[in-house]
């Protein structure tokens, strides 16, 4: 912070902050929960005469091991820890005894943000989709090859104005406003816990206005002395 008038009527801010996350998404960095070392099976009894007893053991596996099929998870070796930085700029003036008006700027940057892909996407086109996946050539019992990475980057710029008034004859307020914008690299179009983007091999297309952001945003508070009860020392002597 800096004095500029040096009374303390203007005031100068500034900051600037950075920090790191180290993304961990349970079991899709297991690669273990792959085949070969990971086999998923059902087995659905009949409706009155069982088909399995315990003691007969599981049955063996009827998947072949060098045969993948379904879901295969996957996670760039080169995987980088998301990284944020935020930077502030600030003026602050005191109006008279009990205002303060405060004009600011605010900013924050994503980068190597987490983001999710299926790499085996099928691509556009028409007739059947599971022919048009780029690994059907390969395995065409292969699906979704669910793929994270580190390349998503996201921005916020926003402009805020404030004006406040400290505790005066009872009465006191904080009154702000905001007008920015936060654009991000990948939101995903398909619902559920993981959003995938519309075309896994143009992430371009992902570069957009983020579905949180807020133009603008206008919030009031106030706190207000009741003119009674100033000497009450226990809430109970209010009843």
């Amino acid at each position: 912070a800096y004095d500029v008038s040096g009374n303390g009527q203007t005031v100068v801010r500034g900051s600037y902050g950075i920090s790191y996350k180290e993304e961990m998404f349970g079991l899709n960095t297991f690669q273990n929960l792959n085949i070969p070392f990971f086999i998923d099976q059902t087995f659905t009894p009949g409706n009155f005469d069982p088909i399995n007893r315990l003691s007969d053991g599981l049955p063996a596996p009827v998947m072949d091991a060098n045969r993948p099929s379904g879901l295969i998870r996957t996670i760039n070796p080169d995987f980088q820890p998301g990284m944020a930085q935020m930077i502030s700029f600030n003026v602050q003036r005191a109006l008279g005894s009990a205002f303060m008006a405060e004009v600011g700027f605010v900013s924050a940057l994503g980068r190597h943000l987490a983001g999710f892909r299926d790499m085996n996407q099928s691509r556009p086109g028409t007739g059947a989709a599971n022919p048009r996946r780029p690994l059907f050539g390969l395995n065409p019992d292969i699906g979704r090859v669910f793929y994270i990475d580190s390349r998503t980057n996201s921005h916020h710029e926003g402009l805020l104005l404030k004006l406040s008034r400290r505790q005066v004859r009872g009465l006191g307020f904080l009154v702000s406003y905001s007008f920015g914008k936060t654009i991000e690299g990948q939101e995903g179009t398909v619902p559920g816990p993981f959003t995938f983007p519309m075309d896994a091999q143009n992430l371009a297309l992902e570069h957009a206005v983020a579905s949180f952001d807020r133009t603008h945003r206008f919030s009031a508070s106030w706190t207000w002395e009741m003119p009674f009860g100033k000497n009450l020392k226990d809430p109970a002597q209010v009843a």
